[in-house]
């Protein structure tokens, strides 16, 4: 099974007694956060997080008779191995900023990974980049400059963030830059693309 994936079975039990005798079940060995086995139904449910792949997990199940004297156990062991997950990175939106031809124009660009142990990220300008415009790789820093040629104008710029081993998963944003007139500032507005 997966992280995040519920797993669900049901236990069952069964008892020659006549009349038959009332079953609970129970987890005796290997419980782990999350994990539920209802008593009355013997229904398991459990859904792994993060944490807890790549696992194995052996848990020890018991069914128990009502017996007032001497009930008797069931016993059965279970085995679950849960996968890891790799879960794409994601990337912050971008705050509106203001940009004026000649002026420098600094901003950070920031990912985060879920994974445990959390992979390694790079940053690359996937698409539209302006000229003179750089990207630290590792840093996630834009910087640009603006020259009295590039204004006013918009230059549509998506960012990526990628982690380790390629782009699978990968999450961007789209930064416009506006480059104004001298004598009116335009926002930079960044815009989630999901």
């Amino acid at each position: 099974m997966d992280e995040g994936a519920a797993l669900h079975f049901t236990a069952l039990g069964s008892d020659t007694d006549v009349p038959a005798n009332v079953l609970s079940y129970h987890i005796i060995l290997g419980a782990e956060s999350g994990m539920t086995l209802d008593p009355s139904t013997g229904v398991f449910s459990w859904t792994p997080t993060e944490t807890q792949g790549p696992r194995d997990y052996t848990l020890r199940l018991q069914v128990l008779d009502d017996a007032a004297v001497n009930p008797l156990p069931g016993l059965t062991d279970v085995r679950i191995h849960v996968n890891e997950v790799n879960q794409g990175p994601t990337l912050a939106a971008i705050a509106d900023v203001t940009v004026h031809e000649g002026a420098p124009l600094y901003f950070a660009v920031s990912g985060s990974d879920t994974d445990l142990p959390a992979n390694t990220l790079t940053y690359e300008i996937a698409s539209g980049t302006a000229p003179g415009m750089s990207l630290d790789p590792v840093t996630g820093n834009v910087g640009w400059t603006p020259t009295e040629d590039q204004g006013p104008a918009t230059y549509p710029v998506t960012i990526r963030v990628l982690r380790h081993g390629g782009s699978a998963g990968a999450r961007g944003c789209e930064a416009l830059p506006r480059v104004p007139r001298e004598d009116s500032p335009t926002p930079i507005r960044g815009i989630m693309t999901g």
